[in-house]
């Protein structure tokens, strides 16, 4: 989102990030919190399962699309047949 503020007669634009209308102070509030609950090394460990599993689900999607072009590029040489 793009805001344009005038403040003391001079314009400018600034970008705001805002996620489910939460600003970045709220987002920073609640980033701090869950590292004082959580801890910063179960933190990480939480980012690799998360990012692993990310990683897999894109494997899958690709293997998924791959197995659907062949499927398709069997049925065009079916039907010229």
């Amino acid at each position: 989102m793009l805001c344009v503020s005038i403040v003391y007669g001079i314009h400018y634009a600034e970008r705001s990030i805002i996620v489910a209308g939460l600003g970045v102070p709220e987002l920073l509030i609640i980033l701090v919190i869950v590292v004082v609950l959580f801890g910063a090394s179960r933190l990480s460990g939480i980012g690799n399962a998360l990012g692993g599993s990310i990683r897999e689900f894109k494997k899958a999607v690709r293997d998924d699309e791959s197995t659907e072009a062949k499927l398709d590029q069997a049925e065009k040489t079916d039907k010229q047949i």
